[in-house]
């Protein structure tokens, strides 16, 4: 499995292209091992979508095998979901974030757990406080410190679910926790900032680098 810091280092979400190149140029004698060439292979994909080739990316992502790795798994439905959405095809993309979530959680990954929660959140708008939950549970129970970058975007959704219900005051409040879980996020003196992504998913932003839901989409 690839620590998603390494991941972040290949990654410019403003650069589908440059992310592309990076990818695929990565160090051979770095990745050897078959399960990490699969991840980088779905990260490929999910470049291959941000710069509107669909077709190509669910082409890539059919051919790889996850080999009985979760991660990799979880990473093809994921990014299956990612390319879908993008292409105005919601319905059909719900359902994979739903799997990503739930095999994520059940393999111990909450980072891709809290990942295609989010996605869950931001595609099916009548589930997203359901899904937001769900994803703020992942964050305040993890042991993984990355998985705190994830906070803001669902406190975001969830001010949104609730100013579509009217609920103003409690939405303000978790506008309010976005705010106060971005910066907690950037203690280190990262730059913090709301951005979304091409799937439209609310998320913070922190610098250069970032996964879905991290730093910069």
């Amino acid at each position: 499995m690839i620590a998603q810091e390494t991941l972040d280092e290949l990654w410019d979400f403003t650069d589908p292209v440059g992310s592309e190149q990076r990818i695929r140029a990565a160090d051979t004698n770095r990745f050897a091992l078959r399960a990490d060439r699969n991840e980088l292979s779905t990260q490929v994909a999910r470049a291959l979508g941000m710069q509107g080739r669909h077709e190509e990316a669910l082409h890539l992502l059919e051919l790889i095998d996850d080999g009985g790795e979760p991660v990799v798994l979880v990473r093809i439905l994921l990014e299956r979901g990612r390319v879908l959405l993008a292409a105005s095809q919601a319905a059909d993309a719900m359902p994979l974030f739903e799997d990503a979530a739930h095999l994520a959680a059940e393999a111990g990954l909450d980072y891709l757990a809290a990942d295609a929660m989010q996605m869950a959140a931001a595609t099916d708008p009548y589930a997203a406080a359901e899904w937001a939950e769900t994803g703020l549970a992942v964050v305040d129970r993890s042991r993984d410190p990355l998985v705190r970058r994830w906070a803001p975007g669902f406190h975001l959704l969830l001010a949104r679910a609730m100013e579509d219900q009217g609920e103003d005051e409690a939405a303000a409040e978790q506008f309010r926790l976005a705010g106060e879980s971005g910066t907690a996020g950037t203690a280190g003196g990262g730059k913090t900032a709301v951005s979304r992504d091409q799937t439209g998913t609310a998320t913070t932003a922190e610098g250069r680098n970032a996964p879905d839901g991290g730093r910069t989409r």
